[in-house]
């Protein structure tokens, strides 16, 4: 039978696809809307609608990495996935 060896995650790698988990999939609306506001705009900078994405995820990325320690990584993440509507 194979074995696998799979690595474990660290925290700095979880917590990046947390961040990524919670600015990319679970923020489409937010994204839809814009869309909406950036399509009835008569001028529209690429870098700024490009960059908002990415604003979420860094910084959705640096307060996870806040709460990242490992007696307070795991209460923080279920109370905020238990609050979340």
């Amino acid at each position: 039978m194979p074995t696998f060896n799979i690595k474990p995650f660290s925290y700095l790698q979880l917590v990046f696809l947390l961040a990524a988990y919670f600015a990319l999939p679970l923020n489409l609306p937010v994204y839809a809307q814009l869309a909406h506001i950036f399509n009835q705009s008569t001028s529209l900078d690429w870098g700024f609608a490009l960059s908002i994405p990415l604003f979420f995820l860094f910084a959705l990325n640096f307060i996870f990495q806040i709460f990242s320690w490992p007696y307070l990584f795991k209460p923080f993440l279920l109370c905020y996935l238990c609050c979340r509507p």
